[in-house]
């Protein structure tokens, strides 16, 4: 595993601490996926960075795909920063 990886992997664990392994969408749920807040596409240089992620049960992050992530962004920031 390079460098690289554990760090997203590190942060992928902090994240899933910081919320307790909880949806950040529906918290009754447990997260079993990070999303990115911002899609590598628009963020390449530092998509894995804390900030741009955050947890969500199989449900919700079918639902922000299936709506459109873009649709989304300003509520998981939202839900993000309750924590920063």
């Amino acid at each position: 595993m390079n460098i690289m990886q554990k760090v997203i992997d590190a942060n992928r664990a902090a994240v899933y601490k910081i919320f307790k392994h909880r949806c950040a969408v529906n918290p009754s749920h447990i997260a079993t996926v990070i999303h990115e807040i911002e899609p590598r596409s628009i963020r390449p240089a530092d998509w894995w960075e804390l900030d741009n992620m955050i947890p969500l049960c199989a449900n919700c992050h079918m639902q922000i795909h299936s709506e459109g992530t873009k649709a989304w962004r300003k509520r998981l920031e939202e839900l993000r920063g309750h924590i920063q």
